[in-house]
């Protein structure tokens, strides 16, 4: 078997990242008290906050290149036998990790959101701002 990658180990390339901001609001289900107590005075954990009262959301905001030139350090490949994919256990995927946020256990970057010029990222990165936009 012979498989082939968009990247190599030590090619310098650059990344993009859906950038967004986190809310945290009151749990309406629970009112914030992380408790729901019913008309007969029973008291369930709110599992809609696991009991803390809060709710976070996270809202996208925008894509943007997110680090300078980045140095491959490891590339991980999963392959599946078309029978596990066509049962929804499995799905082909590369992705990498650089030096700059980790090998190992850093972040594990898609190969979609990796480019080889700052150019090309962001051509990308307003593509898919637009996308945003629309919904």
């Amino acid at each position: 078997m012979e498989i082939k990658t968009k990247f190599d180990l030590g090619q310098r390339v650059y990344i993009i990242q859906k950038s967004g901001q986190l809310i945290k609001r009151h749990c309406p289900a629970c009112n914030g008290n992380g408790n729901i107590v019913t008309e007969k005075s029973f008291v369930f954990h709110c599992e809609n906050c696991q009991g803390s009262g809060i709710t976070e959301t996270w809202y996208s905001t925008n894509w943007q290149v997110t680090y300078e030139k980045v140095k491959i350090g490891k590339v991980c490949v999963e392959l599946y036998r078309e029978t596990f994919i066509n049962k929804g256990i499995g799905k082909n995927r590369i992705t990498y990790m650089v030096d700059e946020t980790g090998v190992g256990s850093g972040n594990l970057w898609n190969e979609d959101d990796i480019f080889v010029t700052q150019e090309e990222a962001l051509e990308e990165c307003e593509k898919r701002n637009l996308v945003l936009e629309e919904n």
